[in-house]
């Protein structure tokens, strides 16, 4: 029966990495798009100019390698240069397209000649309305500025108090009408192109000018574009060091307008799906709650094991003491306090918005079923990483029938403590948001790439709630979940630390690359990036030979059952107290061995009170599943206290079952 539990968990493990190889082929094609960059130079080839092209003819290959090497697997840059000089030169532009060849850009340089120029001021107008002419078509746009003059026109530089004379010698185009409509055109222009703007000036006289470009690129309100202004000093390294500057902040932004606009959850409720609900906020005091009112509801706790599978709800009738004022309001809902007939402190969550969508009892089992799957993979990721072990808190569906505007609601136990929020389903990350990073790369991981559970908020990094779960494919989940397009932002914003290295996770090939410049100039980087290939899928294939199955198990199951014990986590901190999970309010301080323990004797997190009554009330049953002989243990308080049903299958089905996880969703399979 082992033999058989194991093969069974073998071609478990062949499916979950063949999935997980469809994933990262499909990622990297994404990554193509999401990791392409145009940057053009416009530069002033005037005279005075001589030494600054120079230095971008000696380091345009390190700057190369340095944007591929930041984006990382996937990734393509064009180069496009426009040379701009005066009215009067006789060649007053010279411009290359796009292009991928970094020789074709070095010949154009070399070409390039550095001459011409006469008054200081030149025609820098002129060059923006060339390069915003070029064929942009890459997902992130950079368009690089450099010159020691201003263009023409008193607009555009410090003439105030000069004499005619002076002036005349200063700019020979005072008035010139570029300075106004035409300048004002091509910003638009370029905030229209999404064009990011680095700017770069080797002399004082250029502050006003880019003052200006500043202002106009504002118009219109925030758009997301980076506008950078640096001061190289003239040396090739500082030339290079002030590109990969402006480089970084434009592909971070950039990368952000790629992934966010249209796909955060706060950023729908914009559109006219409800009015809010606008309520006061009181502070919170547990003390007076037997004066709170007080409501029979009904609810509802959600058991999942595997996708396919409808949750199996639980239904009890409770009464709650509910106060009527919230003591808190996110971007989306209302949390009012309660209590429930233990006096545990609980809390109930409402949207702020009006309307069946927002408070229907779909709406609320597509949160509670989220937060229950959330349960299991952080469930799995503590027993391989102990020494932060995760917690979500158990969450339900609760009706009230008698609460008139919010007759469906969430209900959860409270959470003592400082809350924070580390991330958010658009791939926003906040402090200390390493261990919460860690574990949407490790539900994505353990998924085969179908899930990531995103939104992470809670109270010192270990107990959390509210999550949201990207699904490829589905919107099993509810309005949170963002499909792959919120997985690949979060990938695109997601650096592997020691957490990930731990547990051996998979990169995706949407996460940028490692890169840093030297002191030579040049470009060091480590791409520690996967391709499909390197996924293991001798399993497949020894599968299918005749025979070799025996061999198989013998040569494999040392390493599956070390892939399910807890890799070394060398200095890793450790995560805060976890709740008992009996629903006593009561903290308690487990972590690595002394986690795994609880786990093996009771099953779950106990507090010290809490523990005998588990032991005394532990039942055990047949395996409900046909062909194995093991017993169910469960504790009848735990299942009072919860309010869910009890297990039919063993620990070890329940292993297995669990994997069903990776399993795609139907379309046509219901939440009900």
């Amino acid at each position: 029966e082992s033999k058989c539990r194991e093969i069974e968990r073998l071609k478990q493990l062949v499916g979950s990495n063949a999935k997980l190889k469809s994933a990262v082929e499909s990622a990297s094609l994404r990554a193509r798009e999401a990791k392409s960059v145009d940057a053009c130079f416009v530069f002033d080839c005037t005279s005075s100019m001589r030494t600054n092209v120079e230095a971008a003819k000696q380091k345009i290959n390190a700057i190369q390698e340095y944007i591929l090497a930041s984006l990382g697997h996937g990734s393509s840059v064009r180069f496009g240069l426009v040379a701009f000089r005066d009215y009067t030169d006789e060649q007053q532009f010279e411009i290359l397209p796009f292009t991928n060849n970094v020789q074709e850009v070095r010949g154009f340089l070399a070409r390039c000649q550095v001459q011409g120029g006469g008054d200081p001021c030149e025609d820098v107008i002129g060059g923006l309305e060339q390069a915003v002419l070029l064929d942009w078509q890459a997902s992130s746009r950079i368009l690089y500025l450099l010159c020691d003059s201003p263009s023409h026109g008193r607009r555009f530089h410090d003439s105030d108090g000069l004499d005619d004379s002076t002036l005349k010698e200063f700019d020979n185009y005072p008035n010139d009408p570029k300075q106004w409509a035409p300048a004002d055109l091509v910003h638009a222009q370029m905030v229209q192109l999404r064009l990011h703007f680095v700017g770069m000036t080797f002399s004082r006289h250029c502050e006003k000018m880019f003052r200006v470009f500043s202002n106009l690129r504002d118009i219109g309100g925030d758009h997301g574009l980076s506008t950078l202004v640096l001061k190289p000093d003239g040396s090739a390294k500082d030339f290079v060091q002030c590109v990969l500057e402006g480089t970084r902040s434009s592909l971070s932004n950039s990368l952000t307008l790629v992934s966010s606009p249209q796909w955060s959850l706060a950023d729908q409720v914009s559109e006219p799906h409800g009015a809010r609900r606008v309520l006061g906020l009181q502070e919170l005091c547990w003390e007076d709650w037997e004066c709170w009112p007080q409501q029979q509801v009904l609810v509802t706790a959600l058991t999942a094991v595997g996708r396919r599978r409808t949750a199996q709800p639980n239904c009890t009738a409770r009464v709650l003491h509910i106060r009527e004022l919230p003591f808190a309001k996110g971007n989306m809902r209302y949390a009012f306090p309660a209590v429930d007939e233990r006096g545990s402190k609980m809390v109930v969550k409402v949207y702020q918005f009006e309307g069946n969508r927002w408070n229907s009892r779909e709406a609320v089992w597509a949160d509670v079923l989220t937060q229950t799957y959330a349960q299991i993979f952080a469930a799995e990721f503590s027993r391989r990483m102990p020494t932060m072990p995760l917690q979500f808190v158990r969450n339900y569906i609760m009706e009230a029938s008698h609460w008139k505007d919010y007759r469906f609601s969430a209900l959860e136990d409270f959470i003592p403590g400082l809350y924070q929020k580390y991330t958010s389903n658009s791939g926003f990350s906040g402090s200390n948001s390493s261990l919460a990073e860690a574990f949407s790369h490790f539900t994505w991981h353990l998924s085969s790439g179908d899930m990531m559970v995103t939104d992470i908020q809670g109270v010192g990094s270990a107990v959390l709630t509210d999550p949201q779960i990207h699904c490829e494919g589905s919107t099993y989940f509810g309005k949170g979940n963002l499909g792959n397009r919120g997985m690949d932002n979060f990938f695109m914003r997601h650096s592997c630390g020691e957490i990930c290295t731990a547990l051996g996770l998979t990169r995706s090939p949407l996460q940028m690359g490692d890169a840093d410049i030297t002191e030579a100039g040049t470009v060091s980087h480590e791409l520690r990036t996967v391709h499909s290939s390197d996924l293991d899928s001798s399993l497949s294939s020894v599968m299918s030979a005749p025979g070799a199955l025996d061999r198989l198990l013998t040569r494999s199951l040392s390493s599956l059952r070390s892939d399910a014990t807890p890799r070394s986590s060398g200095s890793l901190l450790c995560s805060g107290p976890l709740l008992c999970e009996a629903r006593c309010g009561g903290a308690v301080e487990a972590s690595g061995d002394k986690y795994l323990k609880h786990l093996r004797k009771y099953g779950g997190i106990y507090c010290e009170s809490c523990k005998l009554q588990v032991k005394d009330s532990m039942c055990r049953a047949p395996c409900q599943r046909a062909d194995c002989k093991e017993h169910v243990f469960y504790s009848v308080f735990v299942l009072g206290i919860t309010g869910t049903a009890a297990p039919t299958s063993c620990r070890h089905c329940r292993a297995l079952e669990c994997w069903t996880l990776i399993e795609r969703v139907d379309e046509t399979d219901s939440v009900e």
